[in-house]
């Protein structure tokens, strides 16, 4: 008995010359001269597919690297200019300025009245931004860039999960490169970062109801904290829009009959921790 040649190769070839994978009909044209993998052709086939996933990793970096560096290019530079213009931009940007200035994150003023119309997380960000940068027009602009080169990378990784990497990629650019992205971060607003949150929430939420999926208690929390992140930035609206998609996917698709769908257990973790994570959560 002799181990074949080539490292891919599972068999070892009895009475036969080294073979080509691909190839049984130069061995007789029969694959029952084939025997059982040696020890030799196990320890190549795991060294051969150890760099294919180290060749895939590598191959990943690059598309999410691509699409990242396109939406940097565009959206680093919006950090200086326009100008903060009257109204919306003043408000969102002025607040923080107090914020830092007097020493109380919890209630937002302006003009030294309290300005309670909108929820605080975006000023508590910029508000941490002027701190580390000084109080400039494009240190509040931030958190609204890092956010957008966030969710591109969240759309790739939702992409290559769901059809594969260049998928994703072109996910992710078209994101990144998209009109309306562009317009509607031109004034200081968190719509954008909310976007994030609602999409998180409902890729968690897929994730949560896959049958296979070792840590679905893990994604339910994570759907919960992302709902919570949105509330502080909008208000109730990023709790309505989510659940909204959410229920009509569990119509849709017939998952709401399932009795797996409201009570999913994993080896460390009950749908009851699950339920109690997404109340606290969302109280908080």
């Amino acid at each position: 008995v002799q181990t074949c040649a080539l490292p891919i190769c599972r068999y070892t070839c009895r009475d036969l010359p080294p073979c080509r994978l691909g190839e049984p009909e130069e061995h007789g044209g029969s694959w029952k001269n084939w025997g059982p993998m040696t020890s030799n052709s196990t320890e190549a086939a795991d060294l051969l597919n150890g760099d294919n996933r180290t060749q895939t990793a590598r191959r990943r970096l690059v598309w999410v690297c691509l699409a990242l560096f396109c939406a940097a290019l565009i959206y680093v530079p919006t950090l200086f200019t326009p100008n903060l213009m009257d109204d919306t931009d003043a408000v969102n940007a002025q607040i923080p300025r107090n914020m830092l200035r007097s020493g109380d994150w919890v209630t937002a003023r302006l003009d030294g009245v309290a300005f309670l119309e909108k929820s605080p997380l975006l000023y508590w960000m910029s508000t941490v931004c002027y701190a580390i940068f000084g109080e400039y027009d494009w240190a509040a602009r931030i958190p609204v860039v890092l956010s957008i080169l966030l969710i591109v990378g969240l759309i790739y990784k939702m992409g290559t999960w769901a059809f594969g990497s260049r998928e994703g990629t072109f996910s992710a650019l078209t994101f990144g490169t998209s009109i309306g992205l562009f317009l509607f971060t031109r004034i200081l607003i968190p719509d954008v970062i909310l976007t994030g949150t609602i999409a998180l929430t409902l890729w968690a939420m897929l994730r949560a109801l896959e049958e296979d999926e070792p840590r679905s208690a893990l994604w339910a929390h994570l759907m919960a904290a992302s709902i919570a992140i949105g509330i502080l930035l909008k208000g109730v609206i990023a709790l309505l829009f989510p659940v909204a998609a959410g229920a009509l996917f569990l119509l849709l698709t017939g998952e709401w009959r399932q009795a797996r769908t409201w009570k999913r257990r994993s080896e460390e973790h009950t749908s009851e921790l699950q339920s109690r994570g997404l109340i606290s959560y969302a109280v908080f």
